[in-house]
């Protein structure tokens, strides 16, 4: 899981650089957990339903894409809430 949690903050950085820092702070500095990894699907932790929803309505194309960079097989990314 290390290898996935060290890609995942490698993403972020990319993110970082490429989006507005209020996005970036709002949207991608919270998710720092990665779940599991099961069948080519990277699951994250998002802290809550609006960065979930707004990750997968806005940016879940953007993430797929650099992770294409990372991995030879495609990978895709699910984000899930944390129950409080």
């Amino acid at each position: 899981m290390e290898k996935y949690t060290e890609i995942w903050e490698e993403i972020k950085q990319s993110l970082e650089e490429d989006l507005d820092e209020v996005v970036f702070t709002e949207i991608f500095e919270p998710v720092n957990t990665v779940f599991k990894v099961v069948n080519n699907y990277i699951y994250l932790v998002a802290p809550n339903e609006f960065v979930k929803k707004r990750i997968e309505m806005l940016y879940l194309n953007k993430l797929n894409k650099y992770l294409e960079y990372k991995f030879e097989e495609r990978h895709k990314r699910k984000y899930y809430e944390i129950d409080n």
